[in-house]
């Protein structure tokens, strides 16, 4: 496979956003050539190093430089277990085995490693047709699998992407009271690396990176662990005005939930206070929504009834603190479908799905944006409810006759993405050009609900699966041994 840094071509109309400030960071290799009007991050020489190596041209109008994402988590638990690095709690108290367990206020925490379930994306039974007629899920016909190799790989397959910003369209659907629908998609990041958590400074490096191909509006991360809330925020703030959002996490809130939310309020208050900023601002302008689990159900590591129950205490303890935006549980699609009640509920203000077609082992490269929508639609038929007046949903809507309206809610994809490097599932394939040509076609769909104003039944909003490669994760078997290599851009 070509170690060679993917290009791609990103086009914007001017936005207003301020350049980004350059970063003084160590230089690990040499850069690619610099093309006029275009941005092209430089190949990563030292897959050990944490620096990055970049050379920038600005411009107002266009961006390049791509290559697109996906986390650990899977469809279904094994006995196997994952080594995710946490920060050890300054008292006696603290459990070893505590995914959450993290302190901003430590100066010199103590690293430890954590052995947490180790989850798996099956070939086929994850990822079944669904049939709406009958409100099941049923297997495909079963293809002959592939036996020719994947092709070779081109060091110009890169996707790219072209999301349009040009128009302006107010959503009709039942959106949080004032969140609009996004500018620009988002993209998930995991702070950690072969040592364990990843230094602020390193952060720092990684979103500036993200931020200096503005094809994205907000970052999302999944926990608390490493005060990743606090490096995060001080990272956004300081590579993009203005800031990329968050989209924070409580990974497990069914074990020491009171802690974890402690340390997310704690490091919003630390951030605040270090930058002299009212927290009031922070919460509102940087955090974009606050999840509540990741793929617990579908995992088999709760009941939907457990998770919204966690969603409903998490939403009243930020609701004091002074966060007013969205509150979700993220789940995968096929458990939403089996579980409606994870997105129509009244508890979350959205529905948040992971959806990734290349775990469907009869799902092609060039598929992959029509399966992501087609899902959504699946979705949609099952989450529609009647609104009823709550604190957490606009006014319902009344016909003539007095009768209250089916409002639609809001789909965020919080993951979807292709590897490029790994086993083949059958029909999917891993390869840079595949992932170009995934990614493409995901991009394809979500610009054109974005320009419809995400109105239509099968549009999505967008978190792409992942920024860089995940090195610290384990190599499977069960997931193609592709794991650790959904990484758009090269560090």
């Amino acid at each position: 496979m070509d170690d060679t840094a993917p290009k791609a071509v990103a086009e914007f109309v001017d936005d207003g956003r301020k350049s980004t400030p350059e970063l003084q960071i160590p230089s690990t290799g040499t850069g690619q050539s610099i093309e006029t009007e275009s941005v092209t991050l430089a190949t990563r020489r030292d897959a050990s190093t944490d620096q990055a190596d970049t050379a920038v041209t600005a411009t107002d109008t266009e961006v390049e430089d791509v290559a697109i994402y996906m986390d650990e988590n899977a469809q279904t638990v094994s006995t196997e277990t994952n080594i995710i690095p946490t920060i050890s709690q300054p008292t006696p108290s603290s459990s070893p085995t505590s995914s959450s367990a993290s302190s901003s206020s430590s100066s010199s925490p103590a690293v430890i490693t954590t052995h947490k379930p180790k989850t798996k994306r099956t070939n086929r039974s994850s990822y079944l047709s669904f049939n709406k007629a009958n409100q099941k899920l049923i297997k495909p016909i079963k293809h002959t699998k592939l036996t020719n190799p994947p092709p070779t790989i081109n060091d110009n397959d890169t996707p790219t992407i072209l999301p349009d910003t040009t128009t302006t369209t107010t959503t009709t659907f039942n959106t949080h009271p004032g969140f609009s629908p996004q500018r620009l998609p988002g993209i998930t990041y995991s702070p950690y690396d072969l040592t364990g958590c990843r230094s602020a400074h390193n952060i720092t490096s990684d979103f500036a990176i993200i931020a200096r191909t503005r094809l994205y509006s907000s970052v999302r991360i999944y926990g608390v662990d490493c005060s990743q809330v606090l490096h995060t925020l001080r990272a956004a703030f300081l590579v993009s005005n203005p800031p990329l959002k968050l989209f924070l996490g409580i990974y497990s809130p069914l074990s020491d939930l009171s802690s974890q939310l402690t340390t997310l309020i704690k490091d919003v208050q630390t951030f605040a206070i270090t930058e002299n900023l009212p927290v009031a601002d922070v919460w509102t302008n940087m955090i974009d929504t606050i999840s509540v689990g990741n793929e617990l159900v579908n995992n088999g590591q709760a009941t939907p009834a457990q998770v919204l129950d966690a969603v409903r205490t998490v939403r009243q303890v930020l609701r004091r603190e002074g966060y007013t935006g969205p509150v979700v549980t993220v789940d995968t699609f096929v458990a939403v479908l089996n579980h409606p009640e994870l997105c129509s509920s009244d508890e979350v203000d959205y529905c948040a799905v992971n959806v990734h077609p290349f775990f469907d082992a009869h799902v092609e490269a060039q598929q992959a944006g029509e399966f992501v929508r087609r899902q959504v639609m699946n979705l949609r038929e099952v989450i529609t409810t009647t609104t009823t007046t709550t604190t957490t949903t606009t006014t319902p809507i009344i016909d003539m006759k007095g009768r209250k309206q089916k409002v639609q809610k809001r789909v965020v994809v919080t993951e979807t993405g292709w590897p490029k490097q790994g086993n083949a599932n059958d029909r999917a394939v891993p390869g840079r050009s595949e992932q170009k040509t995934a990614v493409e076609g995901v991009m394809k769909a979500w610009r054109e609900g974005s320009q419809r104003g995400f109105e239509d039944q099968g549009d999505f909003e967008l978190y792409l699966f992942t920024a860089f490669d995940d090195e610290w994760k384990k190599a499977d078997q069960n997931t193609f041994y592709a794991e650790q290599f959904w990484g758009i851009h090269d560090r």
